[in-house]
């Protein structure tokens, strides 16, 4: 009976060993689901708050990026003529932009729905906005383009020479044209004739 109790007590041990390392094991789980769970709570906040700043961000850069396409639009078509939109919408976690003209409050596709060289103006516009976005030399502030108002009506050109000229002045900014237009000629001309 001796034995008996003796094999019992060593498995009950046994198994009281077991029990408490389990308690333990489950303790320790217990703790680090805490600390994971603070760790997403940490990570959700920062995400938060990027998520602001980002967005932050985007509005500052499409406000810039507007403005100037908008202003050389207006400056050589006109009031009457398009506003430049960027509208961004989230999709598959990614933030995708799509390009629009508004007038009286309606979207129009720039590609199918502008013509006369309104998209040579809008394109002039969103270069001359990424370099001075990504401005990194201060110093040296240059736009070289070949052909950029190739499409623009011979009516719209003067128009556009102001403008250049303008945002040359305005903007300490020299822009290189290659182009076959004698209306858009401005400053300094070298001619390359073909033999």
């Amino acid at each position: 009976m001796q034995t008996y109790c003796n094999t019992y007590r060593k498995q009950l041990n046994q198994k009281l060993l077991q029990y408490n390392s389990l308690l333990t094991a489950i303790q320790r789980e217990q703790e680090n689901i805490i600390t994971i769970r603070t760790k997403q709570d940490t990570a959700h906040q920062a995400n938060t708050i990027l998520q602001a700043v980002f967005a932050q961000i985007q509005e500052n850069v499409h406000k810039t990026i507007s403005d100037i396409v908008t202003r050389c639009l207006k400056a050589v078509f006109g009031d009457d003529i398009y506003d430049f939109k960027i509208a961004f919408t989230q999709k598959r976690n990614k933030t995708e932009a799509e390009i629009q003209f508004i007038k009286n409050n309606e979207i129009f596709d720039p590609i199918t729905q502008s013509g006369g060289g309104v998209l040579d103006v809008a394109s002039f516009g969103l270069r001359l906005a990424a370099v001075l976005l990504a401005q990194v030399n201060k110093k040296r502030k240059i736009l070289i383009l070949d052909e950029p108002f190739r499409f623009l009506s011979k009516e719209y050109r003067p128009k556009i020479r102001d403008l250049i000229t303008q945002l040359s002045e305005e903007l300490d900014f020299q822009f290189i044209l290659v182009t076959h237009a004698q209306e858009l000629e401005i400053g300094d001309i070298i001619r390359i004739e073909k033999e």
